[in-house]
């Protein structure tokens, strides 16, 4: 998913709970996942999302901000990580989302 505080970040969506994990050494040197922390998604995303029983997941990241897309079949939304807030950003169906935090115009 991206990296945060120098951890490498992953997460997964379990109903009604955003989790998040960090990839760490193991005693061997193996690496291994362990639970970060976790985020309550019902107060974050409107009560028909997680009620009738609509499929909800993680779809994207925008790295350095700390933001993760969450996709609903009501909308895609952003849970900001610091703050734990959220927003519509989309209304519809949305698979699979990658940001662009700048452009490069080439020299104008």
């Amino acid at each position: 998913m991206g990296v945060e505080d120098g951890m490498l970040l992953f997460a997964s969506v379990v109903k009604p709970r955003l989790y998040l994990w960090s990839m760490e050494a193991g005693p061997r040197g193996a690496a291994g996942r362990a639970q970060s922390r976790f985020i309550e998604l019902g107060p974050l995303l409107p009560r028909p999302v997680l009620v009738d029983n609509t499929e909800v997941s993680a779809v994207g990241f925008a790295e350095g901000v700390g933001v993760i897309f969450i996709k609903t079949k009501v909308g895609l939304y952003t849970i900001h990580l610091k703050s734990k807030q959220s927003n519509q950003v989309h209304r519809g169906y949305i698979n699979k989302v990658m940001p662009y935090m700048s452009f490069y115009t080439g020299g104008v």
